[in-house]
């Protein structure tokens, strides 16, 4: 069902960016899929998975605007994989306020099961609408996905994705650059190809830091603050050295504050801070694409 598509969405590529980088799926691999139930299906808890056909739709879609690679011989069913322009869109998405990807983000498979449920008993909920992945017009992915940007809101030395186009990162609508230019995540970018958005995300970084040196004893005890400041740590000491890697943003830095926030959301003061900084990550690694 078309009406499944763009919750299936959010899970595969969430399961799938928590995923080793490389690692491959199939439709019977996820959680969800109707093989999983298992025992007797009591109150008809089969209507909370995707069918088969379902989730191999929601593939084919992903693959199709360039979130996923789809691995074929004669011989196999295809595998498929995230790419770098998947795991971009993803992080930004779930970045944002009452996105489907924010949402499952917090309440995962419980959140999914009862959207699927509701939808294959043709009962949906009587609320409004989530903001954010796949609600554009036309079609199941923003427009960012499958058109470069115009010349006015492409990223520049200058502006960077800071200025007026902030809201579009406030909003997961960033301009992302055309699918097939994401580039490769060890490529590297000299700091000072655009010094003043370097500046502003060592800015944004530090007060995180600050942050935690204030209740140490608190988040001390918390894993995903440690591991997201040894990401900050990393990110930092390559801007010192003058080049920074593509990946460490978009596989170490941008997934721990995802976990970060999602751990600690109870704790609004580190969280803001982190939610500022995300921006100003995400508006690099676009830069990166428009090198």
């Amino acid at each position: 069902m078309k009406e499944t598509i763009p919750y299936l969405s959010v899970a595969v590529l969430t399961v799938m960016a928590e995923s080793p980088p490389g690692s491959l799926f199939r439709a019977d691999d996820f959680d969800f899929h109707e093989w999983k139930l298992e025992g007797p299906d009591i109150g008809n808890e089969a209507d909370n998975f995707a069918t088969d056909d379902e989730l191999l739709e929601t593939l084919r879609e992903l693959e199709a605007h360039g979130l996923l690679e789809k691995l074929e011989d004669p011989y196999t069913q295809p595998d498929f994989t995230i790419t770098d322009a998947g795991r971009e869109y993803l992080y930004a998405q779930q970045n944002t306020p009452k996105s489907l990807a924010a949402r499952y983000a917090q309440r995962r498979n419980d959140w999914l099961f009862e959207a699927l449920g509701n939808i294959h008993r043709a009962q949906p909920l009587q609320v409004a609408q989530p903001a954010g992945l796949f609600e554009q017009p036309g079609g199941f992915f923003a427009e960012a996905l499958t058109a470069p940007p115009s010349a006015s809101t492409a990223p520049t030395s200058s502006t960077f994705g800071l200025g007026p186009n902030r809201a579009n990162f406030d909003n997961g609508n960033f301009n992302a650059p055309p699918v097939g230019q994401i580039p490769a995540a060890d490529r590297y970018v000299s700091v000072k190809d655009n010094q003043p958005a370097f500046d502003e995300l060592v800015a944004r970084l530090s007060a995180i830091k600050d942050e935690y040196a204030r209740d140490h004893n608190h988040l001390a005890a918390e894993p995903a603050v440690i591991e997201m400041l040894s990401e900050i740590d990393a990110v930092l000491a390559q801007i010192k050295r003058g080049v920074v890697r593509w990946g460490q943003i978009a596989y170490g830095l941008l997934p721990s504050f995802n976990k970060v926030c999602i751990a600690l959301a109870a704790y609004p003061a580190l969280v803001q801070l982190i939610h500022d900084a995300t921006p100003y990550a995400q508006a690099i690694l676009n830069f990166f694409g428009h090198l």
